[in-house]
Order: C-alpha cells, then sequence, then structure tokens
C-alpha cells in the first residue's frame, strides 16, 4: 500500500530566446570577461503536457510529453544584415520544441 498511480496534465506559458555568449580567461591576471549579445530568437506560447504520475509514499516519478510550438521572432539587426546582403529571411518562424520529460522526486512534509 502507499502507492498512486494518476494521469498528468499540466498547461504552461512559456517564453524561449536564443542568444550567443562567450567568456574567456586571462591566467596572467586570473581574469575572466564575458560578452552576451542580444537576442537572435525570442517567442513565446502556451505548452501543453500529458503524461503519468506513479508514488510510492514520499517518492514520486513523472513522464511526460510537453507539445510546445513559440512562434518565434527574429531580431531586426540579423533581419537587416541579411537584407543587405540580399537574403531575405522570415522575421517569424513556428519552431517545434515538443519534449519528452522524466523527473524523479521525493515529497518532503512539513
Amino acid at each position: 500500500d502507499g502507492w498512486m498511480l494518476a494521469p498528468y496534465i499540466r498547461l504552461d506559458n512559456n517564453w524561449s530566446s536564443n542568444y550567443y555568449s562567450a567568456s574567456s580567461y586571462n591566467p596572467f591576471t586570473k581574469q575572466t570577461s564575458g560578452d552576451v549579445s542580444d537576442n537572435f530568437l525570442e517567442g513565446k506560447g502556451f505548452s501543453f503536457a500529458i503524461g503519468q504520475l506513479i508514488s510510492f509514499k514520499n517518492i514520486y516519478l513523472k513522464i511526460d510529453y510537453e507539445f510546445f510550438s513559440p512562434t518565434m521572432k527574429v531580431s531586426q539587426v540579423i533581419l537587416d544584415d541579411a537584407y543587405s546582403q540580399g537574403i531575405i529571411i522570415d522575421p517569424t518562424s513556428v519552431y517545434n520544441l515538443n519534449s519528452l520529460d522524466l523527473t524523479v522526486g521525493y515529497t518532503f512534509g512539513f
């Protein structure tokens, strides 16, 4: 006893962004410096997950498949640079960011 098997459903409002970052280390000064670009892509949307939750006492295992297809917007700097080279880029695109998630957890009783 203490076992539970239940369906699992989740709805989230998510956002995504893509940027470039770089860091360098100077061994003489022992300093690290970093650069981060503006976002190349950014977007948001709702995700929907469906799966199964299995628990025994305070330990649980959750597996679900998350459906997430945000509409991503390309940075205007990228669009302008491509256009100056004769390349036309669609300013928005829908990306398939679906995922299979596995979670193992422990529930603390307070």
